[in-house]
């Protein structure tokens, strides 16, 4: 009462400074005429809202010493409209605004830039009133992006993994081989991370064939591979297989290469271009996004002009649909179309391969270098436009030169590509040429079919045109040309019809041939008819023939099928049941191929264990006609890995580039431990043979890996319940199932007279000072429950007119649910154990 007393009857502090800034802006105010006069003078500078269009648009400087004349601070009012304004008109306002020094008076700017802009004295900010059409798009992304990991694992600094497989067999008899024992094989392949995550994987294979002659170990390809994430670019280096363009050889070297390819480095990126559609709104509206009738995205947008981008467009036409409902129930449909294909690269983006080495060739017992020659090769892909992506390529082994380029452009309705090469040798001096073109075009809803799709390409070659590794010769082979279309018809019959031609060259002559195919399910049975009529380039008759099919779905993951082949007059039935990458899978294929004068009989099975995978087939071979037995023969296959990260050490099924290895913590003892399971199912057990392996995880693509354990003690905090993992290639992680911090501490406090501590907060705390401390609460009696604690020495603590505390103990081997009775409180320093 004494302090509003104070406010009533005389000024306080704040109304003594209020008035004393009151009356200096009446001081600068009166003295503002002469200070104007003045050259250099003294500024009042307030940061001020600024509104563009009603709505926030920052805050820029402006200079209240003559409230009269008010400046604003034109470098603050550039860097304000440079988020707001259409690129183009900014760059002509901007120009402007940069002539006239760093402040201009707010009532003038109007006529230097031709937008309505003022002073807003009821809401004190700069008012900036931009025509909808002159606004900077608001990009909209419309993508359904792929997972992402906020908080990922790290790999282990050090990882290395080797898969053994073992197979062998026996020929029970046989017309054209030994029988007995056949010849048993080791087969190695691995990769290493011996130089932290920021050096190499060393990758490498190792073979040992019972059937090679002397030295029967052979070593397969070794390398050195490199990632740079951030720039999506790939090093290797040993021996090495490249990816090539159109017309260039395709030969093995040991050297290096240098790579860009997203499907592999950065395969949830959307590197294609995925379209930009403006539209605007005159107020807030609901706006719908679809793609080919599937809705994307609902949003609730303010008024202002959008550019809705990031669409995943499916290879071919791809339609897109925009609704937009404002707040008055005023409806409008945009409708825009783009055709998409997998070969385009947004513009700026690029794929390229360089690679330089000497070229080798591997037979059975030996691999052997040419160092004699070198090799080089490149390709270079880059997005030029929306609609056009151009390559540039070459090779040269110092004799052979090839030079090449290309293109690929969407437009007329689809998709047009055309790749032409040069070559020739230095000892000669002549050139030949080569050239490639294809169009492809996908409709959707033309004529009244639900799809067309329609497809023509041809290729030539010239007679001297060479490629690397492929020798001198003269190329017999001249070109072809080959056109399919494709459509749904009425009824549930999707039909393709086809035909090709090809030109041939000296003792070759030209081949042709023409099919047409019909295909419609009925329920779980799919039949499929097709008829060919072909001429080969050695023959002289037109050969006739039909292909027929039937398969039906057994259930889960099970298939038959019957086919049937007039030309080969071949009849095969099958039945199969591929096996899951799960522990405890299993399939099985069973197979007969009857033809013309032989018959065969298979069967195979395999098994998919939490250790290892199996394989066991069984072959059957008949002589006709008298269906004579000519062979018999069985196989066995016998696969597993070895893997270690970061010490931890696993065995399970082979792996394929990445692993993780997740182990228990010691105080869950020898329960289960089941990794990534679905539907009650596994791909990973910890148990009786130690941690778990899963060995399937994919480079750079992100993944959760749930966990769980059976019998979990009661109170035990097994955390958030998975993982999550981002891998570089060639990568190992060790992971850890429970913590120290397991045990959950139940039990009751007493202040010293005896009564409970009722309906108190307090903490506990370890004794030695080590982590942070656990918030707690105790009920009516007195009771608490602190979770996540680990094994050691606690306190108990609670505040009335002072501290008082107790101590109890986390024994080493608790976890879940500890029981510390009763504690005696005690003033904080009295407190003992």
């Amino acid at each position: 009462m004494e302090r509003l007393r104070d406010h009533r009857t005389g000024p306080t502090q704040f109304r003594q400074l209020f008035q004393w800034a009151v009356l200096a802006c009446v001081i600068v105010a009166l003295m503002s005429p002469f200070a104007a006069a003045q050259d250099e003078r003294r500024r009042l500078l307030i940061d001020l809202p600024l509104l563009v269009n009603g709505t926030d648009g920052g805050v820029v400087a402006v200079d209240m010493a003559n409230p009269r004349a008010l400046e604003v601070s034109l470098p603050a009012l550039t860097e304000a409209l440079s988020d707001v304004l259409d690129p183009e008109l900014f760059a002509q306002i901007g120009t402007v605004l940069s002539a006239e020094g760093e402040y201009f008076p707010v009532d003038e700017l109007e006529d230097l830039i031709g937008l309505q802009v003022g002073f807003d004295s009821r809401s004190a900010a700069i008012a900036l009133t931009i025509p909808t059409e002159q606004l900077r798009p608001v990009e909209i992304s419309v993508r359904r992006s792929a997972f992402e990991v906020s908080t990922p694992d790290e790999p282990a600094r050090r990882s290395a993994f080797v898969n053994v497989r073992l197979s062998g067999g026996y020929v029970h008899e046989s017309d054209f081989a030994q029988t007995g024992l056949a010849p048993t094989r080791v087969d190695l392949d691995g990769a290493a991370r011996l130089f932290g995550l920021s050096g190499p994987a060393l990758v490498g294979s190792l073979s040992w064939n019972e059937d090679l002659p002397g030295n029967r170990w052979q070593r397969g390809d070794v390398f050195l591979v490199q990632d740079d994430a951030e720039r999506t670019v790939r090093a290797r280096l040993g021996d090495l297989s490249y990816a090539t363009a159109p017309f260039q050889g395709g030969t093995a070297i040991l050297g290096l290469a240098i790579e860009r390819e997203y499907d592999t480095l950065a395969p949830t990126r959307l590197v294609q271009p995925s379209g930009r559609f403006d539209f605007v709104l005159e107020q807030t509206s609901l706006v719908q996004v679809f793609l080919n009738g599937a809705l994307l995205r609902t949003l609730r947008l303010r008024a202002g002009r959008y550019d809705v981008r990031d669409f995943a467009f499916f290879d071919g036409s791809n339609d897109i649909e925009i609704f937009i409902e404002d707040d008055a129930g005023r409806r409008q449909r945009l409708s825009f179309s783009a055709y998409s294909d997998k070969a385009l690269l947004r513009p700026g983006l690029s794929e390229f391969t360089y690679a330089v080495g000497f070229p080798f060739e591997r037979t059975r017992a030996r691999t052997e270098y040419d160092f004699e020659t070198l090799n080089a090769s490149f390709r270079h892909r880059f997005g030029v436009t929306d609609r056009l992506t151009a390559a540039v390529d070459g090779q040269s082994d110092g004799n052979i030169h090839q030079i090449g380029g290309g293109v690929v452009f969407a437009g007329l309705g689809g998709a047009i590509e055309v790749h032409a090469a040069a070559s020739g040798l230095t000892d000669r001096g002549d050139y030949d040429g080569a050239i490639e073109a294809a169009y492809e075009i996908r409709l959707e809803d033309f004529l009244g079919l639900e799809e067309l799709r329609f497809d023509i390409a041809g290729d030539y070659a010239g007679a001297n045109f060479l490629r690397l590794g492929e020798g001198l010769s003269v190329n017999e082979f001249a070109g072809s040309t080959s056109a399919r279309l494709a459509a749904p018809l009425p009824g549930g019959i999707y039909a393709s019809a086809g035909a090709r031609y090809e030109f041939g060259r000296l003792t070759r002559g030209d081949s042709w041939g023409v099919n047409a195919t019909l295909s419609r399910p009925f329920g779980p049975v799919t039949a499929l008819m097709s008829l060919t009529a072909d001429r080969a380039f050695d023959e002289d008759d037109t050969r006739l023939g039909a292909f027929v099919s039937v398969s039906a779905r057994l259930g889960r993951g099970r298939f038959s099928r019957v086919r049937y082949d007039s030309l080969t007059r071949a009849t095969i039935v099958e039945a199969l049941q591929p096996a899951r990458s799960r522990p405890g899978a299993l399939g099985w294929t069973a197979a007969y191929d009857q033809r013309p004068g032989q018959g065969r009989f298979t069967g195979e099975a395999n098994y998919v264990a939490n250790r290892f995978e199996a394989e066991a087939s069984h072959e059957v071979n008949f002589t006709d006609p008298s269906n004579t037995l000519s062979e018999q023969r069985t196989r066995a296959n016998f696969g597993f890995s070895i893997a270690t990260a970061d010490g931890a050490w696993a065995v399970g099924r082979p792996i394929g580039e990445n692993f993780a290895i997740i182990s228990r913590h010691p105080n869950l003892g020898d329960r289960a431990l089941d990794v990534d399971g679905e539907s009650g199912e596994s791909r990973a057990i910890a148990g009786g043979l130690g941690p778990a392996l899963l060995p399937d995880l994919s480079s750079y693509r992100s993944r959760r890996i749930p966990y769980s354990v059976e019998d979990l003690p009661p109170g035990y905090d097994l955390g958030r319940g998975e993982f999550e993992v981002n891998p570089t290639v060639y990568s190992g992680y060790t992971l850890r199932v429970g913590s120290d911090a397991a045990a959950t501490a139940v039990g009751a406090v007493t202040l010293p007279d005896g009564s409970p501590v009722v309906l108190a907060g307090g903490r506990v705390v370890r004794v030695d000072g080590e982590g942070e401390p656990i918030s707690v609460f105790t009920n009516r009696r007195g009771r608490f429950v602190a979770a996540g604690l680990s094994a050691g020495r606690w306190r108990f603590e609670v505040r009335y007119d002072q501290t008082y505390a107790a101590e109890f103990i986390i024994p080493d081997t608790a976890a879940g649910l500890v029981q510390v009775g009763q504690l005696d409180l005690q003033p904080f320093a009295e407190t003992t154990l």
